[in-house]
């Protein structure tokens, strides 16, 4: 019997026609044939029914609207819910013998790249042919396309990376020609460059609430206005909305549409989605003016000693990792640069990274590529013990190792706050395998192996600021059962100060003996109680008032 396939490649061509590899650059006449590869929806619905209760929640009311907010606490897998709803459409289009394009918006380059790698990973084993097109500034790492070329298989042809409109609408003409998706992932910096294409079947907008600014014209909004009209579903997806009044900011239902779904933190505690915040508190033995980099210096390294200590005593082999937020470039570089700090990570044998969008990033004291100290960075294993700095790359979105405490040095507002802390409160994944198991239960936190994330407030420094503010928000939203939103005119902007040299070790990051030292003492408090239905909101507050 005739077989065409014998008439074009030989027996080992044809093998590997059906075998998945791992890279899209194939032969132009295998590439015509790789949409016989099957499609498994089966595998569609194994990914979604593989959901928890309030992520199937989140997709059931996106798949009944066109527009509209998901309202999720940070470490609750939205990502998921996005690539659910990217999924179900994807799936209706391929059976109707249609294809489309869907786009994924975010503020940053790395929370990109971090979410067409999610996305690829689940849409390349549905079988559906699909084609990429990444946006981003001229900063986007080229590092970052080839490994999402690694990632695929011959489902996919071509792989666009670029800041030109018109390239944008070739890489949209290629994939519609060839009856492929379009997957598109795009920072919002850049979302306009996608003017060009005539329709977009689905955006959805991560970490929403960067689109509202305090300023009245927002660069981020005109982008989205710009396009927004030629997109048939848009969903906004953020853990901490940001509001102005009655229509302003994300209250805003003709931009943002209304608010589908909002589930707070308390709920997802109780569900066992995330562990709790405990408040670690750092206060100077004696009175006095402490803010000098001396003891800036010795609050971070007594404050991971001890830090240290609590985790061990519930897991001896879990890696204590801190993710600090410092107060600018200078501050930043003025503990990551002092000997006393590098011989105390180098001689406890503690991993470093320093992300700073002026200065570069560094791994372990020495300056790599962004993309090289984030695969280092996600390649930490649990056991590892690190300490992760930064100014506000790290606050929102990205994927972080398990972190074990955080560590502000500079006052946070509500959405920060939140977004910080929900850096740790992720469920390690060995303690989400036993909850699967029912090995422990939810709440019972000193069952985990990481059963809290460590909040740990310098006190006695006044860059910290406000730290009973910011004590008694933890504490009231792990009380009640409501989602905190943030107004507008709460502002959380600070200077990031450049530092012109950071080779030299000066006398701005050594121990100058003429700063006020002192002994630090540590007190520790719980912010989680389990049962809270007795107390009424007031009293709750009445209680957090007579705080000391």
């Amino acid at each position: 019997m005739f077989n065409f396939l014998d008439s074009i490649m030989d027996k080992d061509e044809q093998a590997e026609l059906f075998t998945p590899i791992q890279s899209p650059k194939l032969p132009k006449r295998v590439q015509a044939l790789s949409t016989a590869i099957p499609v498994d929806y089966n595998y569609i619905s194994s990914y979604i029914n593989g959901f928890m209760a309030h992520q199937s929640e989140s997709l059931k009311a996106l798949k009944n609207n066109t527009i509209g907010q998901v309202s999720l606490p940070t470490g609750t897998g939205k990502t998921r819910v996005q690539i659910g709803i990217h999924l179900t459409k994807m799936q209706e289009l391929h059976k109707a013998g249609k294809s489309g394009v869907f786009v994924i918006g975010a503020h940053r380059l790395a929370l990109c790249s971090q979410l067409m790698d999610e996305m690829l990973e689940i849409v390349v084993n549905t079988g559906i042919p699909f084609d990429v097109l990444t946006i981003g500034s001229h900063t986007y790492d080229r590092e970052n396309v080839d490994k999402l070329n690694s990632s695929l298989n011959r489902h996919t042809s071509n792989v666009t990376s670029t800041l030109n409109s018109q390239e944008v609408l070739n890489a949209y003409e290629k994939a519609i020609a060839n009856g492929r998706m379009l997957i598109c992932v795009s920072t919002y910096h850049s979302f306009n460059r996608l003017h060009l294409i005539p329709n977009i079947d689905i955006c959805t907008y991560d970490e929403a609430h960067t689109l509202v600014t305090d300023a009245v014209e927002s660069r981020f909004l005109d982008n989205i206005s710009l396009i927004q009209p030629k997109i048939n579903f848009n969903f906004f997806f953020t853990a901490t909305r940001k509001v102005q009044g009655l229509n302003e900011g994300m209250n805003n239902v003709e931009r943002f549409g209304e608010l589908l779904i909002e589930i707070p933190p308390k709920r997802m505690v109780e569900d066992g989605v995330i562990i709790p915040p405990k408040i670690h508190r750092l206060n100077a033995v004696e009175f006095g003016d402490y803010t000098n980099d001396t003891m800036y210096i010795k609050s971070v390294i007594e404050g991971y000693k001890k830090h240290k200590e609590f985790v061990q005593s519930h897991c001896n082999w879990l890696g204590s990792k801190l993710l600090i937020s410092t107060n600018g470039n200078q501050q930043m570089f003025v503990l990551h640069n002092a000997e006393t700090f590098i011989n105390f990570c180098k001689s406890n044998k503690i991993e470093v990274f320093a992300f700073s969008s002026q200065e570069g990033c560094y791994h372990n004291f020495e300056k790599k590529s962004r993309s090289y100290v984030m695969a280092q960075m996600d390649s930490l294993d649990d056991e590892v013990d690190a300490i992760l700095l930064h100014i506000d790359i790290l606050t929102e979105g990205i994927d972080l190792p398990s972190i074990t405490g955080v560590m502000p040095f500079r006052e946070l507002n509500d959405i920060k706050l939140l977004q910080t802390i929900g850096r740790g409160t992720r469920l390690l994944k060995n303690d989400r395998e036993r909850l699967i198991n029912k090995e422990i239960k939810p709440t019972k936190f000193d069952t985990y192996h990481k059963p809290y994330c460590w909040v740990i407030f310098p006190e006695y420094l006044s860059t910290t600021g406000n730290v009973k503010a910011m004590t008694d928000t933890i504490h009231l939203i792990m009380d009640q059962y409501e989602v905190p939103v943030t107004e507008l005119v709460v502002n959380d902007s600070y200077l990031a100060q450049k530092v012109e040299s950071l080779d030299s070790i000066t006398e701005s990051v050594t121990i100058n003996r003429r700063d006020d030292e002192s002994d630090i003492i540590h007190i520790v408090e719980d912010v989680w109680v389990e049962k809270m239905s007795h107390f009424s909101l007031s009293n709750i507050i009445s209680k957090l008032k007579g705080k000391t």
